[in-house]
């Protein structure tokens, strides 16, 4: 996600707010003459260092006579460091940062994080899946049964955002086995190397750095559901994410914070700032939906959710058991009573069931994502609302018509959509990036995924698609 013609716009208006604050009577380093910031650390400590130095000098500059300190720590030390109120400030990966805010109370977000990696500068970044290269591993499907190295059970690039992407294919953490090799992320690769695990989780960008430094041979490792996203430096697995905030702890005061906040905003990439990999700051995104898929993953630090009914009978299945063991001693025709009970237990579970799967099918359908259903010949039966928002054609319109009659753009070779159906031919499903065309002829990107749905026998019956427009994304990356 390029920063083109914003680091000269965010450079003035830092200036001139910080202008402003000065003449507001705004001197906080009169008043906290040092700030002591930690930093999130998932390389080895030389490297972090060689990519910390030249941004943390410049940002030192613009502090204008604050002294910085600066830690590099990892997970553990970084929490455990701000609980001791040892820090005023903190760079971190959003779920670390989430768990924090909930623990710790930091502010919100003051800045998002620049970093560069082959010249192109991103405010994002994506998981990775790295697999030996000789591997028949594919798809996120073949990760199933699967010793998984991952770094950190707190990390978002290293876990989190696999595991969503797993959960989001039916995968639950009970599919696979999680090794924990522990920091820095270059122990998964030499994991995965050693033959230790079958796969890795990382975030992206390790593998090419490792693979730049000699510390990784060329040909020996590779990325399973490789994306290669069109303006981004490096091969992602899962969809991207916002980089990491800046936050501040309460403990710090309002001057400090908006001192801080400035500084930070003039570091800003662009001529005559930071050359590292760390280009610099740029003003703080949304982490909304990084909280959402901690919640859907109950990961720290929302934990459990309310048990579902399964759940709730594997826990007190023996507890059961041992009540209709008493009440069967107690003679015949409790025995008569207990028979009915179970019949009606079993009729109410059912029904919860069919219930649950109701509610499940109609979450998906009344979803912001389009949902396209057809049947075998790939005749449109059904689409939602969102699918009529997105592409403007509503569901009468659509029905009996094939999704490429109504949608087709022209961007695409009759090789890529050939692709696409061997594939779901092949393995029942494909996941990528498409373009279509809406019904006012005006193109637009969409994420797609489409799966078939066999009977019994393994016929295909139906195939389904969910898709979203993803223009925003394209929009950042330019």
């Amino acid at each position: 996600m390029t920063r083109a013609g914003q680091p000269h716009t965010l450079r003035w208006l830092a200036r001139l707010a910080l202008l402003l604050t000065l003449l507001g009577g705004g001197w906080a380093h009169a008043h906290h003459p040092q700030i002591r910031l930690g930093i999130l650390v998932y390389r080895p400590l030389d490297v972090e260092h060689a990519h910390w130095r030249p941004v943390l000098q410049a940002l030192q500059r613009h502090l204008d006579g604050i002294e910085l300190q600066t830690r590099l720590l990892s997970y553990d030390a970084l929490g455990a460091a701000v609980r001791a109120r040892e820090l005023d400030a903190v760079v971190t990966d959003p779920a670390h940062y989430v768990l924090l805010q909930h623990t710790d109370d930091l502010s919100a977000p003051v800045a998002t994080l620049v970093r560069r990696r082959h010249g192109v500068e991103t405010t994002a970044f994506g998981g990775v899946v790295v697999v030996p290269a000789d591997s028949p591993m594919q798809r996120w499907q073949d990760l199933r049964g699967r010793r998984i190295a991952v770094p950190h059970g707190e990390s978002l690039g290293g876990l989190q955002l696999q595991r969503y992407e797993l959960r989001r294919r039916g995968i639950d953490d009970r599919a696979w086995t999680r090794v924990e090799v522990g920091m820095p992320q270059d122990n998964i690769l030499r994991a995965v190397l050693e033959g230790q695990v079958d796969a890795g989780f990382v975030r992206d960008g390790v593998l090419e750095a490792a693979q730049a430094a000699g510390a990784v041979p060329a040909g020996r490792l590779r990325v399973l559901q490789r994306q290669d996203l069109p303006g981004y430096p490096v091969a992602v697995s899962t969809p991207l994410v916002w980089e990491w905030p800046v936050a501040v702890l309460p403990s710090v005061d309002d001057d400090t914070r908006r001192v801080l906040t400035l500084a930070l905003l003039h570091t800003v990439p662009g001529a005559g700032q930071p050359s590292g990999e760390i280009a610099g700051f740029v003003p703080p995104h949304s982490y909304g939906a990084i909280e959402d898929m901690l919640r859907t993953l109950r990961a720290p630090p929302y934990g459990m959710p309310q048990l579902t009914w399964r759940e709730n009978l594997a826990l007190n299945a023996w507890p059961l058991a041992g009540s209709v063991a008493v009440l069967l001693g107690l003679g015949s025709v409790l025995l008569v009573i207990v028979h009915q009970r179970q019949r009606l237990q079993t009729v109410l579970q059912e029904k919860s069931a069919l219930l649950d799967e109701l509610a499940i099918t109609a979450k998906t359908f009344d979803s912001g994502q389009g949902v396209v259903i057809t049947d075998a010949q790939g005749r449109i039966v059904r689409v939602n609302r969102a699918f009529s928002t997105i592409t403007g054609y509503d569901e009468a319109e659509a029905q009996g018509r094939t999704p490429g009659e109504l949608l087709r753009s022209g961007r695409h070779d009759a090789a890529f959509y050939q692709a696409m159906w061997q594939a779901l031919t092949q393995h029942g499903h494909w996941e990528g990036e498409i373009w279509n065309r809406r019904k006012d002829g005006s193109v637009y990107p969409e994420w797609l995924a489409i799966s078939a749905i066999s009977n019994a026998v393994g016929k295909v019956q139906h195939y389904i698609a969910i898709f979203s427009d993803i223009t925003w994304r394209k929009q950042a990356e330019a």
